[in-house]
């Protein structure tokens, strides 16, 4: 009688053991379980309570911090699609506005040619927009196919400053160029680098005041060639320092004089510098100005 009570009492220990080991795993599981069904409607507030330091720890861990990255990635593209509605519907308005202010007689006829051209500024000013949008999801989608060559960089340089020459001129700012010997030969897409150079510049002498200087420097640096776009702008706090680089990013939009930008320029400038496996860095001091630097591969001479 003695032993079947023995294996009695040791059954049941062994069942308790058994069951509480199974809620032990069970319940965290359940509750992942149902978290995970949370996200996938959308609900992205759910973070599991973490029951010990076992490997149900460890999953809940990554768990909690996918979470996060998706409730971060999702905000991100809910800021992007609030920013982007914001930019075509402002330019999408003032054409509607003058277009009905032709057509019932509120512009007079004599006008029409004055109206008609800032209705096409701002038709032109959302294709631009569209095509960096279209441009940037290729980018981030390796979709965007490099045609690297070799050319000279203070070339480039030279004749896209020679772009911005009414403005200069306008504002009546100082383009000072301290160009690296008279030929800088890199390898590198010839309209995607242009096409950098060319929003560094724009982004410099918007947020450069009248009277201003706008500096261009190249040099070589760690076996790579190194251009410089510095302003005397008003700098860039500390605090929206890390975020210029981002779609959309509002901080850097809010400082310039021109309120038109479609806030993309530097976004796309990162994504094709990521794209030649080169860097670009900014460094910033507010009230003094700001400088944007990134690096190319050197090339020998055509």
């Amino acid at each position: 009688g003695l032993i079947f009570l023995i294996i009695a009492v040791l059954s049941v220990a062994c069942w308790l053991m058994v069951f509480f080991m199974s809620q032990s795993i069970v319940e965290p599981v359940t509750k992942l379980r149902n978290a995970a069904e949370a996200i996938t409607k959308g609900d992205f507030s759910h973070n599991v309570e973490k029951t010990g330091n076992d490997e149900i720890g460890a999953l809940t861990d990554s768990f909690n911090k996918m979470t996060k990255e998706l409730k971060e990635v999702d905000q991100m593209q809910s800021d992007f699609i609030a920013n982007i509605s914001h930019d075509f519907r402002s330019p999408l308005t003032s054409i509607k506005g003058y277009v009905e202010a032709m057509l019932d007689g509120t512009i007079p006829e004599e006008r029409y040619p004055r109206y008609l051209g800032i209705v096409l500024d701002e038709t032109n000013r959302l294709a631009k927009l569209a095509n960096n949008v279209l441009d940037l999801t290729k980018m981030e989608n390796g979709q965007y196919e490099l045609n690297q060559t070799v050319f000279d960089v203070n070339e480039s340089i030279i004749t896209l400053a020679l772009g911005f020459e009414q403005r200069v001129e306008e504002h009546q700012i100082r383009m000072d160029f301290q160009l690296l010997q008279d030929k800088l030969y890199v390898y590198a897409d010839l309209s995607l680098i242009e096409r950098v150079i060319y929003n560094l510049l724009d982004n410099a002498l918007k947020f450069t005041p009248d009277g201003g200087t706008v500096t261009v420097e190249t040099s070589i640096v760690n076996r790579k060639a190194t251009v410089s776009v510095s302003d005397t702008g008003m700098g860039i706090s500390k605090e929206s320092l890390p975020y210029v680089f981002e779609r959309f990013h509002k901080g850097d939009r809010s400082r310039g004089k021109d309120k038109k930008g479609t806030g993309l320029g530097l976004t796309i400038a990162k994504q094709i510098l990521l794209a030649h496996h080169e860097d670009i860095d900014v460094f910033s001091t507010e009230g003094e100005g700001t400088t944007f630097t990134f690096t190319l591969p050197l090339a020998s001479k055509k």
